[in-house]
């Protein structure tokens, strides 16, 4: 008997990996991105520098502070070592278990380290600007090649760091993928709601983040076991 596919055996990610449809994403965000540069993005800055309630700041800090990259990273190693832990001296069954367990963790961080990487390089490259320095002289543009990450905010690092973690948990407990989704969203969103980053920083780097995730996990699943634990 066929087996008829339920909600949770559906995940809208290319598999395998195929570089056609990201290339198409790619200038898709790309096009969305520039737009934003061109006609969004300070105007919007400017309106909720002067509009945002000051009662907001205080959550919306905190809330920014879940996309740091540091904690993630934290969870993925202390995961894998663990379950390194747990695989010395486990029972075949349980050392299984284990091992996937580290396969999956690995995945995670590595996932997260590639996308990193990709958004440090292009914050150097392309240099854009960050909003403080529209708000506190006028200045909108960009100064490519500066190392200076204080002034560089294309693309936004945090956006990435969130979207990539939760990316990597929606393909490792996929029944959790909306609680992921809908946590990805609310970090990233608060970047440009404090005005640390333009809109457009947010976008790029939220598909920074799911595009190498999703190339990542390929990878890895060619590599060795399926990175799902669900």
């Amino acid at each position: 008997m066929t087996r008829i596919p339920t909600d949770f055996d559906y995940v809208p990610f290319p598999e395998p990996w195929d570089s056609r449809p990201w290339i198409k994403a790619f200038l898709a965000v790309l096009a969305v991105s520039v737009f934003c540069i061109a006609f969004i993005d300070q105007p919007l800055a400017l309106y909720l520098k002067a509009n945002l309630p000051a009662h907001w700041y205080p959550p919306l800090t905190l809330i920014t502070e879940v996309g740091q990259g540091f904690w993630w990273y934290a969870l993925a190693i202390l995961w894998w070592l663990y379950a390194k832990r747990r695989l010395a001296g486990a029972t075949p069954q349980a050392g299984e278990k284990f091992h996937r367990w580290a396969h999956s963790a690995a995945f995670m961080f590595w996932a997260m380290a590639l996308s990193g990487i990709v958004v440090v390089t292009a914050k150097v490259l392309i240099g854009r600007l960050r909003p403080r320095y529209l708000f506190e002289d006028g200045t909108y543009g960009f100064d490519p090649f500066n190392l200076s990450f204080g002034m560089n905010c294309f693309p936004s690092g945090h956006s990435q760091a969130i979207w990539s973690a939760m990316i990597a948990l929606w393909f490792i407990f996929p029944k959790y993928r909306y609680h992921a989704v809908a946590v990805a969203l609310i970090v990233s969103s608060t970047r440009f709601l404090l005005t640390v980053h333009y809109l457009g920083d947010v976008i790029m780097g939220a598909f920074v983040g799911i595009a190498v995730t999703a190339w990542a996990k390929s990878w890895f699943e060619r590599k060795g076991p399926g990175v799902a634990l669900d």
